[in-house]
């Protein structure tokens, strides 16, 4: 009798344990399909990400390229209304300067008061001429007595000077122009090599 009680709890317990792993090995089967799961939707969250960051890349080069556009578009027509604007301001000038020259009294006319009236005109062309340049902030590059500043002057040739010293500027021979941002024209000009001494007048020979 108690060895029959002892064989059905053996058995008891062995149906128990295998109760026991069939539940763990479901339960271990479970949680590997859940971490499979798990994965999957981590891959396929990456792959969103990459799409995503590609899509807002993408729209952020298009976007960086509308606007470099944009301002190029911009900046031509700013350009093209400020030259407008320039010529706009000199047409009348160069306007006056035909007639005055076409009403220029003849060579042989002995008129003085004519010939005076006639450089009044010319006079009052120049000043608006110098009028519209320092609208623009445009103004002459002092140059005559001034040290040679290769930025701003450029020498056509080189005397020797008693008077002027020697790197300094003797003779003007074209103006030159600038503003505040840049150089528009830089000046012609004759500098001074010294005075001419013996050992000069030696070398030119």
């Amino acid at each position: 009798m108690k060895e029959d009680q002892n064989s059905n709890n053996e058995t008891d317990n062995s149906q128990d344990q295998g109760k026991q792993t069939e539940q763990k090995k479901k339960g271990d089967e479970e949680q590997k399909s859940g971490a499979d799961r798990k994965e999957e939707q981590e891959e396929m969250s990456i792959e969103e990400k990459c799409e995503d960051y590609k899509e807002k890349w993408l729209r952020a080069q298009a976007d960086y390229r509308n606007l470099k556009k944009s301002i190029s578009d911009k900046r031509d027509k700013w350009k093209q209304r400020s030259e407008f604007r320039i010529l706009e301001e000199f047409i009348p000038v160069f306007d006056h300067f035909k007639k005055a020259y076409q009403h220029k009294p003849a060579e042989d006319d002995g008129d003085l008061e004519e010939w005076q009236n006639w450089a009044e005109g010319m006079g009052y062309i120049l000043k608006q001429f110098n009028d519209i340049l320092d609208d623009y902030g445009v103004e002459p590059i002092e140059a005559e007595g001034e040290e040679f500043d290769p930025g701003l002057h450029n020498a056509t040739m080189e005397k020797h000077s008693e008077e002027v010293e020697k790197g300094k500027i003797i003779e003007v021979m074209e103006r030159g122009y600038k503003t505040e941002e840049k150089i528009l024209k830089p000046a012609r000009v004759v500098v001074s090599k010294g005075e001419n001494t013996k050992e000069d007048q030696n070398s030119d020979e």
